[in-house]
């Protein structure tokens, strides 16, 4: 029997929507306890002692501790390799696993997070032609990656899907994802997935900010 693990999220669309797929996807057992960030909860001392960060989301069990989305779905992932949600040191598709993995934590991310805080709630963003620029090459990219096929690993889904999903599921609410069919298809396949769906990553709503 698995342990139970700890979730600490804030929002159900937070970047904790990727480990709650993964934890979904490998029927791993968890309780979610989510952080008020309008109160500052992220910065007591007790949470504090689990992410020294202060950032969501953070997994704890048995004592054990970590926090980065990519970090914990990487994690998980190679502790059950027998769910083969992706491939093993050496085999053919590891490299690009790794990739497109990382891609989507940093140089995606960086890219959407930013531009959808400026769409969406209006946060300043210096320079929006120059992001759209660099947000429709890396879009691009992404779209020759798939090449036809359903996953970015070709007919093997797996976690670096999971932690595309996020960045690209932000765009999709604003229609971002309108140019690229490829992608919107791509995107559509992923919501279909019944652990996507129990993780609401699709689905849950975005708070109104003042």
């Amino acid at each position: 029997m698995q342990e139970q693990r700890t979730l600490y999220s804030f929002l159900n669309v937070d970047r904790s929507a990727r480990v709650r797929w993964l934890l979904h996807e490998l029927d791993i057992p968890f309780q979610e306890k989510r952080i008020d960030l309008q109160k500052g909860e992220q910065k007591h001392e007790d949470y504090l002692r689990i992410n020294p960060f202060g950032t969501i989301p953070a997994l704890e069990w048995k004592g054990h501790t970590l926090f980065e989305s990519g970090a914990i779905c990487l994690y998980l992932t190679e502790q059950h390799p027998e769910r083969k949600l992706a491939p093993a040191p050496g085999e053919k598709n590891r490299a690009a696993y790794l990739q497109w993995a990382l891609f989507a934590c940093s140089s995606l991310e960086q890219i959407v997070f930013p531009w959808f805080g400026h769409k969406q709630f209006n946060f300043p963003l210096a320079n929006v032609e120059e992001v759209e620029k660099k947000l429709d090459a890396a879009l691009t990219t992404l779209t020759q990656s798939l090449k036809g096929s359903p996953y970015v690993l070709g007919n093997e889904f797996s976690t670096a899907d999971i932690l595309l999903s996020y960045p690209l599921s932000l765009l999709q609410r604003l229609g971002r994802l309108d140019a690229y069919p490829e992608l919107k298809a791509y995107t559509a396949r992923l919501q279909e997935r019944p652990a996507a769906r129990q993780a609401e990553v699709f689905t849950s709503a975005f708070p109104k900010m003042n």
